[in-house]
């Protein structure tokens, strides 16, 4: 929100409507001084042609925040306000830097961060601030990355992840990471369905996320209690008792993690084979247990995987020792 311009003034803003006595602004005009005396740093090869232009703009910034009889003036510890004092008007123009009021300018920021800031940043100023930030993004392919987990591939029933709930929600966007051939731009957040429904039916996650309606409207709790109560009983004691799914997105992604669960170990094992031992017995061992589970064997998991052509490739090798 301070990095830029339009941040700043809606903050003010917000400031002044919450009847501040003055004293969160003041913080917010030092910190916004601050920044542009580091932005003035001055090389020690050019200190003979600026002079004592950067001195006198740090006692610029000392008369008007620091002093006792300041204009907006802003509390500092006694300590912290004494080195400042002591480097500007008793110390030599070497010991002046851009970094001379950052350690306080730190703890104000951090104050303000803890207090008024997060106050802001859950009203409607600070959403109407992040609708004029908004960029037109096009999702023009299937999405596979979800942002609450591990998994980044495959075939998935998908949601968009909001960043408010009602009318002036967007949808988040995830920053560009990553470099070379491995870099992912900005990018929009998606999440697995199934990992939304999980953590928003937990009494504990259950507010970090949450389903939506069209307009971004949503309902807190349940209305019937022993619906509820009978909710909070479901408990999955173990695989053998997990109950699927009845949903057709629910169910397919439900299939597919079941795939994973079952094949993926085997695969691995497989080309660990491939790469190493090349045991036969290890080999017919893996292969019998992928057969004794072809039934959960679904086709966007044999599109996602390949596991066809790591079983042609585990026969090339066998073929060619035996």
């Amino acid at each position: 929100v301070l990095s830029k311009k339009e941040g700043v003034a809606s903050f003010r803003e917000f400031l002044r409507d919450a009847h501040d006595d003055g004293a969160a602004e003041r913080k917010l005009d030092f910190c916004i001084a601050v920044n542009e005396f580091q932005s003035s740093d001055i090389q020690e090869e050019d200190r003979d042609l600026w002079g004592d232009s950067l001195k006198t703009r740090a006692q610029e910034v000392f008369d008007r925040y620091c002093a006792n009889s300041a204009e907006k003036r802003v509390e500092l510890t006694s300590g912290a306000l004494a080195e400042i004092e002591a480097k500007i008007f008793n110390g030599d123009e070497a010991s002046i830097t851009s970094t001379l009021f950052d350690a306080v300018r730190q703890d104000i920021h951090r104050l303000l961060q803890s207090t008024k800031l997060a106050q802001y940043k859950k009203s409607s100023a600070y959403k109407h601030y992040l609708a004029t930030q908004r960029t037109f993004v096009k999702q023009e392919e299937r999405p596979t990355e979800c942002a609450l987990c591990s998994v980044k591939t495959g075939i998935h029933a998908m949601h968009p992840l909001y960043d408010f709930d009602g009318k002036e929600g967007r949808q988040l966007c995830l920053p560009a990471s990553g470099v070379g051939f491995m870099r992912k731009e900005k990018r929009l957040a998606w999440v697995h369905t199934l990992c939304a429904m999980f953590i928003c039916s937990s009494d504990i996650t259950g507010s970090v996320v949450y389903g939506c309606d069209e307009d971004g409207n949503w309902e807190d709790g349940y209305e019937d209690e022993e619906e509820e109560e009978l909710a909070n009983k479901k408990v999955i004691d173990s695989e053998d008792d997990e109950e699927e799914p009845t949903g057709s997105a629910e169910e397919e992604q439900f299939n597919f993690t079941k795939c994973e669960g079952a094949f993926l170990p085997l695969m691995k094992r497989l080309q660990e084979i491939i790469d190493g031992s090349k045991d036969v017995d290890d080999v017919v061992q893996c292969i019998d247990s992928m057969g004794d589970n072809s039934e959960l064997l679904t086709p966007p998991f044999i599109q996602e995987y390949q596991i066809g052509r790591l079983v042609k490739e585990v026969r090339k090798n066998f073929e060619q020792i035996h």
